[in-house]
């Protein structure tokens, strides 16, 4: 039960901060998204998601496994991504400014990969995604462990 309690504010935190940019440049630019604003995204949406990693890391203090932390760090941000994107989306006409907008979210919910994968490209976060997911995939593993030692005080 305790881990599904860390999964959940792993997840959750993640998601959270991971997409929150993403809803705030599209509220200030509404229907005047460019692709300026994608690579804004593309650069900043995978710093913010590696910093947050460090951040939970160090706070854990050996607790949870960094792969453990990633793992449920990319959970939050796939599947909280229908939610997120569909908030995003509304600033434009779409999402919740329909009458389909909670119906979209549970259903990108239940099927969130695909989803969340499809309304990334819509959205201008596809590559930030991608990105993100690899760069956190290549964290949790053991390969660089030099580089992730120096992250984290002795």
């Amino acid at each position: 039960m305790k881990r599904i309690k860390w999964v959940l504010m792993y997840a959750g935190i993640a998601g959270v901060i991971f997409w929150a940019p993403s809803i705030a440049l599209h509220a200030s630019r509404g229907y005047n998204f460019r692709g300026l604003d994608m690579l804004i995204l593309t650069l900043l949406l995978p710093v913010i998601a590696v910093c947050c990693f460090v951040v939970l890391w160090r706070l854990c203090r050996q607790e949870n496994s960094r792969a453990f932390i990633v793992r449920s760090m990319l959970l939050g941000i796939w599947a909280l991504g229908p939610l997120f994107l569909t908030v995003s989306a509304s600033f434009a006409g779409g999402g919740f400014a329909k009458a389909e907008g909670w119906k979209f979210v549970i259903i990108g919910t239940l099927l969130f990969p695909i989803f969340t994968f499809e309304g990334s490209t819509y959205d201008g976060t596809m590559f930030a995604l991608i990105v993100t997911t690899f760069l956190l995939i290549f964290i949790s593993e053991n390969a660089h462990a030099k580089f992730i030692k120096r992250l984290r005080p002795t």
